[in-house]
């Protein structure tokens, strides 16, 4: 019955250490990934102060085709 309650403890850090690297791994992801779109909105706030009108256009035309299609 020893054995079993020490291979069944193995076990048991086995899967606790993998379930907290695939967090870590989780943690590490999401931060790739914050820094990521932080810097791509960074470079479409600048796109858009250098072509307001545009922008501008180009949100109408995108909130028109959403009104057509969501009316219907």
């Amino acid at each position: 019955m020893t054995t079993l309650n020490k291979t069944g403890t193995q076990v048991d850090d086995s899967v606790g250490q993998r379930i907290e690297h695939a967090g870590e791994r989780l943690v590490e992801i999401k931060n790739d990934v914050a820094r990521s779109v932080g810097t791509r909105v960074k470079s479409l706030g600048a796109l858009i102060e250098d072509h307001p009108f545009a922008a501008l256009a180009i949100g109408v035309g995108i909130g028109y085709l959403a009104a057509r299609v969501l009316h219907r």
